[in-house]
Protein backbone atom coordinates (compact mmCIF):
# COMPACT_ATOMS: atom_id res chain seq x y z
CA UNK A 1 0.00 0.00 0.00
CA UNK A 2 1.47 3.49 -0.74
CA UNK A 3 2.50 5.40 2.61
CA UNK A 4 0.56 8.31 4.22
CA UNK A 5 2.16 10.71 4.77
CA UNK A 6 2.21 11.50 9.09
CA UNK A 7 1.70 14.56 10.45
CA UNK A 8 4.51 15.62 13.47
CA UNK A 9 3.09 17.96 16.27
CA UNK A 10 4.79 20.28 18.43
CA UNK A 11 3.78 21.24 21.70
CA UNK A 12 5.32 22.60 24.67
CA UNK A 13 4.41 25.30 27.64
CA UNK A 14 4.79 28.97 25.50
CA UNK A 15 7.89 29.99 24.67
CA UNK A 16 9.74 26.65 24.80
CA UNK A 17 11.23 27.00 21.62
CA UNK A 18 8.27 24.86 19.07
CA UNK A 19 8.41 27.03 16.47
CA UNK A 20 12.13 27.32 16.39
CA UNK A 21 12.83 23.46 16.15
CA UNK A 22 10.13 22.93 14.11
CA UNK A 23 11.78 25.73 11.31
CA UNK A 24 14.93 24.02 11.84
CA UNK A 25 13.64 20.45 11.62
CA UNK A 26 12.26 21.46 8.29
CA UNK A 27 15.08 22.22 6.81
CA UNK A 28 17.14 19.40 7.92
CA UNK A 29 14.67 16.89 6.67
CA UNK A 30 14.44 18.59 3.33
CA UNK A 31 18.58 18.08 3.20
CA UNK A 32 17.74 14.21 3.67
CA UNK A 33 15.54 14.52 0.93
CA UNK A 34 12.29 14.19 2.60
CA UNK A 35 9.50 15.74 1.55
CA UNK A 36 7.98 18.38 4.01
CA UNK A 37 6.17 21.46 2.46
CA UNK A 38 5.87 24.54 4.87
CA UNK A 39 2.83 25.51 6.57
CA UNK A 40 1.67 28.14 4.54
CA UNK A 41 1.74 25.75 1.73
CA UNK A 42 -0.90 23.19 2.58
CA UNK A 43 -4.51 25.77 1.52
CA UNK A 44 -2.97 26.58 -1.41
CA UNK A 45 -2.39 22.47 -2.55
CA UNK A 46 -5.59 21.83 -1.04
CA UNK A 47 -7.29 24.27 -3.24
CA UNK A 48 -5.88 23.06 -6.05
CA UNK A 49 -5.94 19.17 -5.53
CA UNK A 50 -8.26 18.80 -2.75
CA UNK A 51 -12.42 18.84 -2.21
CA UNK A 52 -12.60 22.09 -3.48
CA UNK A 53 -10.80 20.99 -6.98
CA UNK A 54 -13.21 18.37 -7.39
CA UNK A 55 -16.74 19.73 -5.99
CA UNK A 56 -16.28 23.60 -6.93
CA UNK A 57 -17.61 22.63 -10.48
CA UNK A 58 -16.52 24.01 -13.65
CA UNK A 59 -17.34 28.05 -12.71
CA UNK A 60 -13.76 27.82 -10.09
CA UNK A 61 -11.91 25.98 -12.19
CA UNK A 62 -12.16 27.53 -15.43
CA UNK A 63 -11.34 31.08 -13.56
CA UNK A 64 -7.74 30.89 -12.73
CA UNK A 65 -9.15 33.47 -10.04
CA UNK A 66 -7.02 33.25 -6.11
CA UNK A 67 -10.18 35.71 -5.03
CA UNK A 68 -12.99 33.18 -6.05
CA UNK A 69 -11.61 29.91 -5.15
CA UNK A 70 -10.95 31.51 -1.74
CA UNK A 71 -14.66 32.83 -1.32
CA UNK A 72 -15.95 29.67 -2.89
CA UNK A 73 -13.48 27.97 0.28
CA UNK A 74 -15.13 30.52 2.97
CA UNK A 75 -18.56 30.50 1.94
CA UNK A 76 -19.08 26.57 1.21
CA UNK A 77 -16.37 24.41 2.05
CA UNK A 78 -15.41 25.45 5.24
CA UNK A 79 -19.02 25.11 6.05
CA UNK A 80 -18.71 21.49 4.72
CA UNK A 81 -15.81 20.59 6.38
CA UNK A 82 -16.62 21.23 10.07
CA UNK A 83 -19.70 19.63 9.68
CA UNK A 84 -17.55 16.29 8.31
CA UNK A 85 -15.23 17.08 11.10
CA UNK A 86 -18.06 17.29 14.07
CA UNK A 87 -19.88 13.68 12.23
CA UNK A 88 -17.11 12.20 12.61
CA UNK A 89 -15.27 13.31 15.94
CA UNK A 90 -18.66 13.92 17.75
CA UNK A 91 -17.03 13.26 21.31
CA UNK A 92 -14.32 15.46 20.98
CA UNK A 93 -16.63 18.07 19.31
CA UNK A 94 -18.80 17.99 21.87
CA UNK A 95 -15.77 18.14 24.83
CA UNK A 96 -14.33 20.92 22.35
CA UNK A 97 -17.79 23.09 22.32
CA UNK A 98 -18.01 22.30 26.22
CA UNK A 99 -14.42 24.07 27.48
CA UNK A 100 -15.41 27.51 24.53
CA UNK A 101 -19.01 27.57 26.75
CA UNK A 102 -16.84 27.93 30.13
CA UNK A 103 -14.30 30.05 28.40
CA UNK A 104 -17.40 32.33 26.66
CA UNK A 105 -18.92 32.64 30.58
CA UNK A 106 -15.82 34.48 31.65
CA UNK A 107 -14.62 36.90 28.67
CA UNK A 108 -16.31 36.67 25.32
CA UNK A 109 -13.98 38.00 23.03
CA UNK A 110 -11.33 35.44 23.64
CA UNK A 111 -13.53 32.93 23.39
CA UNK A 112 -14.76 34.04 19.74
CA UNK A 113 -10.49 34.54 19.05
CA UNK A 114 -10.08 30.87 20.23
CA UNK A 115 -12.80 29.26 17.80
CA UNK A 116 -11.30 31.01 15.00
CA UNK A 117 -7.94 28.84 16.12
CA UNK A 118 -9.41 25.75 16.67
CA UNK A 119 -11.78 25.77 13.97
CA UNK A 120 -8.49 26.58 11.73
CA UNK A 121 -6.52 23.98 13.06
CA UNK A 122 -9.51 21.17 12.80
CA UNK A 123 -9.21 22.45 8.75
CA UNK A 124 -6.05 22.29 8.56
CA UNK A 125 -5.75 18.86 9.70
CA UNK A 126 -8.71 17.94 7.63
CA UNK A 127 -6.19 19.36 4.46
CA UNK A 128 -3.36 17.84 5.40
CA UNK A 129 -5.23 14.66 5.55
CA UNK A 130 -6.30 15.03 2.02
CA UNK A 131 -2.88 15.95 0.79
CA UNK A 132 -1.13 13.04 2.71
CA UNK A 133 0.43 11.24 -0.25
CA UNK A 134 1.46 14.28 -1.47
CA UNK A 135 4.43 14.63 1.28
CA UNK A 136 7.09 12.74 3.94
CA UNK A 137 6.05 14.68 6.94
CA UNK A 138 4.63 17.59 8.02
CA UNK A 139 5.57 19.69 10.96
CA UNK A 140 3.16 21.45 12.96
CA UNK A 141 3.67 23.31 15.88
CA UNK A 142 0.60 24.23 17.97
CA UNK A 143 -1.59 22.17 16.08
CA UNK A 144 -4.73 20.31 16.52
CA UNK A 145 -3.66 18.48 20.03
CA UNK A 146 -1.78 21.76 21.24
CA UNK A 147 -5.52 23.64 21.01
CA UNK A 148 -5.78 22.12 24.34
CA UNK A 149 -3.22 24.25 25.91
CA UNK A 150 -5.79 27.01 24.36
CA UNK A 151 -8.43 26.53 25.97
CA UNK A 152 -7.54 24.93 29.21
CA UNK A 153 -4.07 27.07 30.07
CA UNK A 154 -5.56 30.42 31.12
CA UNK A 155 -3.85 33.12 32.93
CA UNK A 156 -6.99 34.22 35.38
CA UNK A 157 -8.13 31.10 35.91
CA UNK A 158 -6.80 27.65 37.79
CA UNK A 159 -6.62 24.65 35.26
CA UNK A 160 -9.21 22.28 35.13
CA UNK A 161 -7.05 18.90 35.50
CA UNK A 162 -10.36 16.64 34.90
CA UNK A 163 -12.14 18.48 31.96
CA UNK A 164 -8.47 18.70 30.52
CA UNK A 165 -8.36 14.76 30.78
CA UNK A 166 -12.26 14.33 29.42
CA UNK A 167 -10.95 16.49 26.36
CA UNK A 168 -7.63 14.30 25.82
CA UNK A 169 -9.14 11.47 25.63
CA UNK A 170 -11.73 12.11 22.78
CA UNK A 171 -9.96 14.96 20.79
CA UNK A 172 -8.10 14.75 17.71
CA UNK A 173 -4.08 13.74 17.74
CA UNK A 174 -1.44 13.20 15.09
CA UNK A 175 0.70 10.89 14.53
CA UNK A 176 4.17 11.70 15.78
CA UNK A 177 4.25 13.97 18.88
CA UNK A 178 6.97 16.32 19.63
CA UNK A 179 7.45 17.54 23.39
CA UNK A 180 9.62 20.41 24.13
CA UNK A 181 10.42 20.86 27.84
CA UNK A 182 11.83 24.32 28.83
CA UNK A 183 12.95 25.98 32.48
CA UNK A 184 9.68 28.22 33.42
CA UNK A 185 11.96 31.44 33.44
CA UNK A 186 13.29 31.02 29.84
CA UNK A 187 10.06 30.57 28.23
CA UNK A 188 8.52 33.71 29.84
CA UNK A 189 11.91 35.94 29.15
CA UNK A 190 11.48 34.28 25.39
CA UNK A 191 7.97 35.76 25.81
CA UNK A 192 8.88 38.86 26.83
CA UNK A 193 11.33 39.17 23.85
CA UNK A 194 9.37 38.16 21.27
CA UNK A 195 5.76 40.24 22.28
CA UNK A 196 2.96 38.95 24.85
CA UNK A 197 0.32 37.99 23.08
CA UNK A 198 -3.00 39.49 22.99
CA UNK A 199 -4.66 36.99 25.59
CA UNK A 200 -2.18 38.43 28.05
CA UNK A 201 -1.81 41.97 27.61
CA UNK A 202 -2.34 43.85 30.71
CA UNK A 203 -1.10 41.05 32.80
CA UNK A 204 1.21 41.25 35.83
CA UNK A 205 4.16 39.04 35.90
CA UNK A 206 3.49 36.92 38.15
CA UNK A 207 -0.03 35.98 35.96
CA UNK A 208 1.97 35.25 33.02
CA UNK A 209 4.30 33.29 34.70
CA UNK A 210 1.50 31.00 35.95
CA UNK A 211 -0.43 30.83 32.60
CA UNK A 212 3.01 29.51 31.28
CA UNK A 213 3.41 27.02 33.98
CA UNK A 214 -0.20 25.89 33.09
CA UNK A 215 0.78 25.78 29.86
CA UNK A 216 3.57 23.27 30.61
CA UNK A 217 1.77 20.92 32.36
CA UNK A 218 -1.37 20.84 29.31
CA UNK A 219 1.45 20.30 27.09
CA UNK A 220 2.42 17.16 29.71
CA UNK A 221 -0.57 16.17 29.73
CA UNK A 222 -1.23 16.02 26.05
CA UNK A 223 2.50 13.74 25.44
CA UNK A 224 0.88 11.34 28.31
CA UNK A 225 -2.12 10.86 26.35
CA UNK A 226 -0.57 10.45 23.28
CA UNK A 227 1.57 8.05 24.59
CA UNK A 228 -1.73 6.23 26.08
CA UNK A 229 -2.81 5.90 22.39
CA UNK A 230 1.08 4.48 21.89
CA UNK A 231 2.01 7.67 19.87
CA UNK A 232 5.54 7.94 19.70
CA UNK A 233 6.47 11.13 21.45
CA UNK A 234 9.83 12.90 21.61
CA UNK A 235 11.17 14.46 24.55
CA UNK A 236 13.25 17.47 23.94
CA UNK A 237 14.66 19.63 26.16
CA UNK A 238 15.70 23.01 25.09
CA UNK A 239 17.83 24.43 27.62
CA UNK A 240 19.62 27.15 25.23
CA UNK A 241 20.11 30.89 25.80
CA UNK A 242 18.96 32.05 22.11
CA UNK A 243 16.86 31.10 19.38
CA UNK A 244 20.41 30.79 17.18
CA UNK A 245 21.92 28.68 20.00
CA UNK A 246 18.64 26.28 20.07
CA UNK A 247 19.04 26.01 15.74
CA UNK A 248 22.91 25.00 15.82
CA UNK A 249 22.37 22.40 18.93
CA UNK A 250 22.68 18.64 18.52
CA UNK A 251 19.02 18.29 19.35
CA UNK A 252 18.04 19.61 16.11
CA UNK A 253 19.83 16.82 13.88
CA UNK A 254 18.83 14.15 16.71
CA UNK A 255 15.28 15.07 16.08
CA UNK A 256 15.44 15.36 12.75
CA UNK A 257 17.24 12.08 12.15
CA UNK A 258 14.87 10.53 14.55
CA UNK A 259 11.46 11.78 12.74
CA UNK A 260 13.30 10.56 9.02
CA UNK A 261 13.72 7.26 10.82
CA UNK A 262 10.32 7.48 11.90
CA UNK A 263 8.27 8.04 8.99
CA UNK A 264 10.74 5.53 7.18
CA UNK A 265 10.31 2.81 9.25
CA UNK A 266 6.67 2.83 10.20
CA UNK A 267 5.07 3.37 6.69
CA UNK A 268 0.99 3.65 6.98
CA UNK A 269 -1.24 2.79 4.50
CA UNK A 270 -3.26 5.30 2.49
CA UNK A 271 -6.40 7.04 3.76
Amino acid sequence: MPRRGRIVEFTGAPGSGKSTLAERCTELLRERGLHVPPRDTIRDLYLRHGWVGKLAGAQVREREVAGQRLEYFKDVETPFLLWRFRTFHRAGWRRYREALAAIRERDTATAETLERWVERSVLTWLMLHSQARRMDLFLWEEGIAHRALNLFADPESALDEQALQRFLRVWVFPDVLVHVQAELDDCCRRMAARGLPERLAGCDPAEIQAFVQSGARVAQAIADEARRRRIPVFEVPNRYASTDALRAAPVCEELARDLAGAVRAAPRSGA
